[in-house]
């Protein structure tokens, strides 16, 4: 019986021979040098931290906004603090979400979304799907949209801006973003900032939220 036993396990470790050293993956100087440094994931989590307060300050800032300036908004949107949500895998990196002021389910969304995405940019977008959007007049662009994209992503929770599907607001792209508009279920309007402006997130979405809702009459 024990014959048979370690005859299995023989072949067990003919099945699944070991690695060889010479196979190993190998840790570039580069990478060696991230994993002595402990500074860098110390800092990352300060980061993280600053991030999502910075994100729950401009949700006060845009709430004092709306009332203030009276701005009117479809009845199920509250303004009541939304969690900011967080995750480490988008492309590989780092990105922290705020929805605010929104109103999400499976069929019917509206939401001013702001994404801050590690090593690459802040994106502040104004999504609209199902009965949101078709209450929305028709768009094209105009001379107050220099700086939105149009998405014609076939998802809406996409994020780059620089995708051949999103599109800048110009008259040569206006036919796209009819014919998108016509026959798409969800509208998404964006615009970007540089990571180096994030200590003024707060006063910079204030004027893109304006901005965006203006470009579908929410605003005169």
């Amino acid at each position: 019986m024990s014959g048979s036993i370690w005859q299995w396990v023989y072949l067990g470790l003919r099945s699944y021979p070991l690695v060889g050293l010479s196979d190993s993956p190998q840790i570039t100087a580069h990478e060696l040098a991230r994993l002595e440094d402990r500074d860098f994931l110390l800092t990352k989590r300060v980061i993280d931290e600053k991030v999502t307060a910075l994100l729950l300050a401009t949700q006060q800032r845009l709430s004092a906004h709306i009332i203030d300036k009276d701005i009117t908004l479809p009845d199920e949107i509250s303004l009541n603090p939304r969690k900011v949500a967080k995750g480490e895998n988008y492309q590989s990196l780092p990105y922290w979400v705020c929805d605010f002021p929104a109103s999400l389910n499976k069929t019917d969304i509206w939401t001013f979304r702001i994404v801050v995405w590690w090593g690459k940019e802040v994106s502040l977008n104004l999504i609209l799907k199902g009965k949101f959007k078709q209450e929305c007049a028709p768009l094209s662009p105009q001379e107050s949209s220099d700086g939105i994209f149009y998405s014609t992503h076939s998802d809406p929770w996409i994020l780059e801006l620089d995708a051949p599907t999103s599109l800048k607001m110009t008259p040569e792209n206006e036919t796209n973003i009819v014919n998108h508009f016509q026959t798409s279920d969800f509208l998404k309007l964006s615009q970007s900032l540089q990571l180096n402006e994030i200590n003024n997130l707060a006063e910079l979405s204030v004027i893109s939220f304006d901005k965006l809702l203006a470009m579908i009459n929410y605003l005169a």
